[in-house]
């Protein structure tokens, strides 16, 4: 879960492993006892899908670190609207937020 109380996409993503898995184990049990080749077009297809797959994963890896920057930002902003508005001016307010610089600049690593 995030800050938000919103599941994150990597939460769901042993689920998917894991029926992926069975997914590909059952079919190389079935192709074994059956003694059959494999359809040229059905490996095409498998290979489409994974391809498909690997895309879909590398844009949900993606959204994750953009919400994780999100949810710093957020956090920054949080912090920075109680501040009184004098605070805000000059080197006081690189003191008072250099911590919260150093967490955004760690990355995702972080969180």
């Amino acid at each position: 879960m995030d800050s938000f109380g919103q599941p994150r996409p990597e939460d769901n993503q042993s689920v998917v492993s894991r029926m992926q898995k069975k997914y590909w184990k059952t079919k190389q049990v079935f192709i074994k006892a059956t003694g059959k080749k494999e359809d040229e077009h059905l490996v095409a297809s498998d290979a489409e899908l994974d391809a498909k797959l690997e895309v879909f994963h590398s844009v949900q890896e993606t959204c994750t670190e953009l919400l994780k920057i999100v949810e710093k930002y957020q956090l920054r902003l949080n912090v920075a609207k109680d501040l009184p508005v004098d605070s805000l001016e000059g080197e006081d307010f690189e003191k008072e937020f250099s911590f919260l610089n150093n967490l955004l600049s760690s990355g995702s690593s972080s969180t």
